[in-house]
């Protein structure tokens, strides 16, 4: 897993990373801004896409968030992200990238039976054309 200092695939467009980015990482004021980002232990230098990835994997593929799946305040937090995000736009490479970051990250703390749908998302992002 990358680390700090550690640099991931991309296309050349090298920025900071988090790799954690969830509504749980992001502290926000009264208004709605915000205020800071927590959780750097993932950070790296690498394509924009990627993070966006992994917070898709987050958010619609980890066990956890799975299992949060049709709460109207979680769906509605989901969507929100994914929208703002262009969550829905992630080229193919992203994604199988993100799928196999999760399933790395989630093999010690699950049965491969419960990362099953992950593996099956990489095998379908892996098979997706990307745009030329």
């Amino acid at each position: 897993m990358p680390g700090p200092g550690r640099r991931v695939p991309g296309a050349g467009r090298a920025r900071l990373l988090h790799l954690d980015l969830h509504p749980f990482n992001i502290l926000a004021g009264g208004g709605g801004e915000v205020t800071g980002v927590l959780d750097w232990a993932n950070a790296a230098a690498g394509d924009p896409d990627l993070d966006r990835a992994r917070t898709w994997t987050i958010l619609t593929l980890d066990p956890a968030a799975r299992a949060r799946a049709g709460e109207p305040g979680w769906d509605g937090l989901c969507e929100g992200w994914a929208e703002s995000g262009r969550l829905h736009e992630l080229p193919a490479g992203s994604r199988a990238w993100a799928c196999a970051f999760m399933l790395s990250d989630l093999a010690p703390r699950y049965p491969a039976g419960h990362l099953r749908h992950i593996a099956d998302a990489l095998e379908q992002a892996r098979a997706a054309p990307d745009p030329a």
